[in-house]
């Protein structure tokens, strides 16, 4: 399952990082979040890939470099409640649900 060894690939990718805040890498410009949160992200965000949309938020951040959050554990729940949005209204869709 892609998900399930994303899950474990940012659970060993973040083993060694024992800070509890999210922090952007300038110089591996990924980020950084303490395994706890990848944790909750993968309970709460089941329709959705939290590594693939952390990787586009990041992604997001190199060709936005003048917008740097101030919060990025903030950031990124924003960015993932939207995928996760975005996901359950396309699969409403898909079983013919209306809004």
């Amino acid at each position: 399952n892609n998900i399930a060894q994303n899950q474990k690939t940012a659970s060993e990718q973040n083993a060694k990082h024992n800070n509890k805040k999210v922090v952007f890498d300038d110089k591996t410009n990924e980020f950084i979040v303490p395994s706890e949160l990848w944790d909750a992200w993968y309970e709460a965000y089941q329709l959705i890939d939290p590594q693939t949309e952390v990787d586009k938020a990041a992604a997001w951040v190199l060709s936005n470099p003048t917008r740097k959050k101030k919060d990025w554990a903030r950031f990124l729940n924003n960015w993932l409640t939207k995928a996760q949005d975005k996901a359950e209204r396309a699969k409403a869709y898909r079983d013919g649900v209306k809004w």
